[in-house]
């Protein structure tokens, strides 16, 4: 007697998922994982969504690599207790996973509770910014004091002129808000700071519904901490309130915006494959009508050049 197994789509795609990228029970969230990478999959075999081609240009910008591990930021616990990534965290990562493809990258398993160091760990793309991500709060050099839960600044193994400025604050006024999943939500107003300067890099609002006019987007293309060769790097994505990933994403997939970082970069004396990075000016709308917040335009503000100390 023959018996017939059945499966479903969804489960047929966590198979592939567990299969190809071994990405699953060891991880911090196994169920969160295996959706992540099924959300993925269905996205990649959905018919009509050709990747641009922006490959040449990511290959030189951020070096030949063959591997990559892509890290989401997980630090939403609303979302994690539901099993899911935020959004502003999962749609750059749906759109990151193609353009790699496409540069003759490939997407490998990546343990999402802790990154050993070890000889071989390979290059990361991190999305979401100390906000969300552990990983990129650790190379950024933030640790919470348990005491006061306060995030505390320990300068990290490399010199930078940007970095985030976890702790900022002005109590007397109300968060940005924007659209999330079509409901207003406000965040404590985060900095990006100049160290050569002090200066700080803030988020602006319309001044009456305090709704986010401009964020700003970090990217940060810097060597490996968990390389103990110090072979491979990472590339980290960090915005203040959730606008620059989006931003993020646009600027991966599209070929001017990047010639145009490659012309900045060559400017400022840094060579292809050089650690650097890039800070951008975003600017946002909001659909109020339907409940949704969008990116309108971002600029290049500059580039500097990552040293180890």
């Amino acid at each position: 007697m023959t018996t017939e197994h059945r499966i479903s789509r969804r489960g047929f795609l966590a198979w592939i998922a567990g299969v190809t990228m071994g990405w699953g029970a060891h991880s911090l969230a196994p169920e969160l994982a295996t959706n992540f990478v099924i959300q993925v999959l269905e996205t990649l075999l959905r018919p009509g969504v050709p990747a641009p081609q922006t490959g040449p240009y990511l290959r030189h910008l951020f070096g030949d690599w063959k591997s990559y591990w892509l890290v989401p930021g997980l630090d939403h616990k609303d979302y994690l207790a539901k099993g899911k990534i935020h959004p502003d965290i999962f749609n750059p990562c749906i759109d990151i996973v193609p353009l790699w493809r496409e540069a003759g990258l490939k997407l490998e398993s990546t343990p999402l509770d802790h990154l050993p160091i070890t000889e071989d760990s390979r290059p990361l793309v991190l999305i979401g910014g100390p906000n969300s991500n552990i990983f990129s709060r650790k190379w950024q050099g933030y640790q919470q004091n348990p005491q006061t839960k306060r995030y505390e600044y320990i300068p990290p193994r490399v010199e930078r002129r940007w970095r985030f400025e976890y702790n900022f604050r002005e109590p007397e006024r109300a968060g940005p808000a924007r659209y999330v999943d079509g409901e207003v939500h406000t965040s404590w107003q985060q900095a990006i700071k100049d160290e050569e300067t002090n200066e700080l890099f803030s988020p602006r609002t319309d001044g009456t519904e305090r709704f986010l006019t401009q964020d700003w987007l970090m990217v940060n293309y810097v060597p490996n901490i968990w390389n103990e060769r110090n072979e491979t790097s990472i590339l980290d994505c960090s915005d203040l309130h959730g606008q620059g990933i989006k931003a993020f994403s646009q600027l991966l997939r599209e070929a001017p915006r990047l010639s145009q970082l490659d012309d900045m970069l060559k400017k400022r004396g840094i060579r292809p494959g050089d650690h650097f990075q890039a800070l951008y000016r975003v600017y946002v709308d909001h659909d109020h009508d339907n409940k949704a917040s969008n990116v309108t335009d971002f600029e290049l503000y500059d580039v500097a050049p990552v040293r180890p100390r």
